[in-house]
């Protein structure tokens, strides 16, 4: 037979799944219609803190991904080519941000270092998460 999965791998599949297909969907160039007011409200606060805003699925996802497989830790090692492929489109949306003709490359420039650095602050704070984690009980391991 098969081997049983755990409910936190089961819960982490769909929610990386469930971003998969959030960020498919919103690849578009026109989402006005499709964002709602409280990432609105998050976009115009990032432009207000940083003059332009940086790229959601940078930040967001894409360098949060990346220092997860960057950070060495046993228990994800499985995980560590998954974290590659899911981080690399931090990496795409960056080359992409180029590859617009409307907006100049200083702009272009600012969106990638502040996608970076907030991307890797996030990076961070997930790393002090799993060093947390690792100095927990066995048994709410056994969860995860």
């Amino acid at each position: 037979g098969g081997m049983p999965v755990a409910w936190g791998t089961l819960l982490l599949g769909m929610l990386v799944g469930g971003g998969i297909l959030i960020y498919l969907i919103r690849s578009g160039n026109d989402m006005s219609g499709q964002v709602s007011e409280w990432e609105r409200s998050i976009r115009q606060g990032l432009e207000t803190l940083f003059g332009v805003r940086p790229r959601t699925k940078e930040w967001l996802i894409g360098y949060p991904l990346l220092g997860l497989a960057a950070f060495r830790f046993q228990s994800l090692r499985r995980w560590r080519v998954g974290w590659l492929a899911l981080g690399s489109v931090a990496l795409i949306s960056g080359i992409n941000s180029f590859c617009h003709l409307h907006t100049p490359v200083i702009i272009s420039i600012q969106r990638g270092v502040w996608g970076v650095v907030l991307g890797g602050g996030i990076a961070l704070l997930l790393w002090v998460l799993l060093v947390l984690m690792t100095r927990i009980p066995k048994w709410v391991a056994r969860w995860m």
